[in-house]
C-alpha cells in the first residue's frame, strides 16, 4: 500500500445525524482502492444536555466565585479573573465498568475567549464514589484529565460558533487493569457481589486557581466555559497496538527521581527502587524519570526528564512496573497511586488513580513484577518556540494518608521500570 486515508461520512436530517468511516488507499500498483473500517467501541455514555442537564448536578460546594449554570444546551462554568476558584458539574454513578476495557472520552468545549492565556484551567475527572444513593461506589479508582492554556494556547476552548467548541480527548483505563489481582472474580472490582458499586460517573470541573501560579499569563484567565457535548466509548485493551518510546528498566538515583514530602524514603539496588511506607505519617512521594534537575532556559537539561517526543494526536501509555518484596508489604501498602503522563508545558496532565480499597485488588502483590498502566491522547502539541518544550513523560505519584485507614502503609514497594509506550488507537465514528 503506497498510502492511505481515512474519510468520514456524515449525515444529517437535522433532526438525527450519523457517522460511519471508509479507508481510501492506493495499492502498490497505483490503483485506488475503497477499503473498510471495523468500529470496536461502544458507546457507554452520551448525555443529553438539553434535557435535565444531560443528568448532570451542581456540585454545592463552590470555593472562591464560580457561577454555574445551563446555557443552551450546554452545562457551564463561568469564573471571573481574579482569585482562587473552583467549580463543578457532575453526572450520575451509570457508567459501567468492564475487565480489559480502555474507555475514550471526548468532549466539546466553547468558551467565552479568543486570545491565548486567558481560558481558564479546566479538567475532566472520573470517580467511583459518589458518596451516596443505593450504590455509592467503591471508591476504588478514578483519574484527571488538566487541560491548562499555557505557551501559546494549542488545546484552549475558544469562542468557536462555527465549530460549537473545541474537541478534547482523553484515554482512560484503571491503572491496575492488567493485573490478576484486579481480574479476580472473587475479590477484585468484576465479583458478583460488588454489582453496580463497580460503576462511575463523570466530572467538568474548573480551577481558576491563580496561587497555583501553572501559567505564565497569571490571573488574565476568565470567562465561561460550556460543554455541549460529551461521549465515552468502551474499546477492548486488545484493540490497542503499542510500540515503545522509553524504557529505564535498570533504575538507580541517577537515571530517576525519588522527592517525598513527608519521611517516605527510597533505595536501589539491583536495578530495582524501593520504597517504605511512613506508617501513621500522611506522605505524598513523587516517582519521575531523569534527575530532576533541568532548567527550561537550558533545552540540553530537558530531554532525560522529559523522554518522549509530543506528537498531535498521538496516544501515550505509562506502564510502571511494581512488585510487594512479601506479602507482608503487600497486605500493607500505601493508600493511593496515581499513574499518569504530563508535558513541559503543563498543558495537558493525564493520570489514572487506584486506592487500597475492595480487599486490596489494586495494589502491587508479591511475586514477578505486574504492570500498572495510564494513558493519554496527545490532542494538540505545543505551539511553544522553546527548544524541547514539546516533549512529555510517565509520571508516578504516591500517597498516604492516616485519616483514611484504608491501609497501615507500613509495607514496602518495589519499582522495577518505567516506560512510555505510543499505542495505536482503533478507529471509532467522528463525534457529531
Amino acid at each position: 500500500m503506497i498510502d492511505s486515508q481515512l474519510v468520514t461520512l456524515w449525515a444529517s436530517d437535522v433532526t438525527s445525524s450519523d457517522s460511519s468511516e471508509a479507508m481510501f488507499y492506493t495499492d502498490n500498483g497505483g490503483i485506488d482502492r475503497l477499503g473498510s473500517v471495523t468500529d470496536t467501541s461502544t458507546i457507554v455514555y452520551d448525555p443529553d444536555f438539553s434535557v435535565s442537564d444531560g443528568g448532570f448536578t451542581v456540585n454545592p460546594t463552590v470555593y472562591g466565585t464560580v457561577t454555574i449554570s445551563n446555557v443552551g444546551d450546554a452545562i457551564c462554568l463561568d469564573v471571573p479573573a481574579a482569585g482562587d476558584n473552583m467549580g463543578n458539574w457532575y453526572g450520575p454513578m451509570s457508567i459501567p465498568l468492564t475487565a480489559n476495557t480502555v474507555y475514550i472520552v471526548r468532549a466539546r468545549v466553547n468558551g467565552t475567549q479568543a486570545s491565548a492565556g486567558t481560558v481558564p484551567f479546566w479538567d475532566m475527572i472520573i470517580d467511583n464514589y459518589a458518596a451516596v444513593g443505593t450504590y455509592p461506589g467503591l471508591n476504588l479508582f478514578g483519574g484527571d484529565m488538566m487541560i491548562l492554556d499555557n505557551e501559546g494556547g494549542a488545546n484552549a476552548c475558544f469562542n468557536k460558533p462555527s465549530t460549537n467548541g473545541t474537541i478534547i480527548t482523553w484515554i482512560w483505563a484503571p491503572a491496575a487493569m492488567l493485573t490478576t489481582a484486579w481480574n479476580n472474580a472473587t475479590t477484585g472490582p468484576f465479583a458478583t457481589a460488588v454489582g453496580a458499586n463497580r460503576d462511575f460517573r463523570f466530572q467538568f470541573r474548573v480551577m481558576d486557581l491563580d496561587s497555583a501560579g501553572l501559567s505564565t499569563t497569571g490571573n488574565l484567565d476568565s470567562g465561561r466555559l460550556c460543554m455541549n457535548k460529551l461521549e465515552i466509548r468502551a474499546v477492548p485493551y486488545s484493540a490497542f497496538t503499542f510500540t515503545n518510546e522509553f524504557s529505564q528498566t535498570s533504575l538507580s538515583s541517577s537515571n530517576m527521581t525519588v522527592v517525598s514530602y513527608g519521611p517516605t524514603t527510597g533505595s536501589w539496588g539491583s536495578g530495582i527502587c524501593t520504597l517504605s511506607a511512613p506508617g501513621t505519617t500522611d506522605d505524598y512521594t513523587m516517582v519521575r524519570p531523569g534527575d530532576n534537575v533541568y532548567d527550561l532556559g537550558i533545552p540540553t537539561s530537558i530531554p532525560d526528564n522529559m523522554p518522549v517526543v509530543w506528537e498531535s494526536n498521538a496516544v501515550y501509555q505509562a506502564v510502571f512496573e511494581m512488585s510487594a518484596p512479601t506479602t507482608t508489604d503487600e497486605n500493607n501498602p500505601f493508600d493511593v497511586y496515581w499513574i499518569g503522563l504530563d508535558t513541559v508545558t503543563n498543558e495537558l496532565i493525564s493520570t489514572s488513580f487506584i486506592t487500597a480499597n475492595q480487599n486490596l485488588s489494586g495494589m502491587p502483590k508479591s511475586g514477578p513484577p505486574q504492570e500498572f498502566v495510564a494513558f493519554m491522547h496527545g490532542n494538540n502539541t505545543t505551539l511553544s518556540s522553546g527548544t524541547n518544550f514539546g516533549r512529555l513523560r510517565s509520571r508516578l505519584d504516591i500517597g498516604a494518608l492516616s485519616t483514611l485507614n484504608w491501609a497501615p502503609n507500613t509495607g514496602q514497594v518495589r519499582i522495577h521500570s518505567i516506560k512510555t509506550n505510543k499505542a495505536t488507537m482503533p478507529s471509532i465514528p467522528a463525534l457529531p
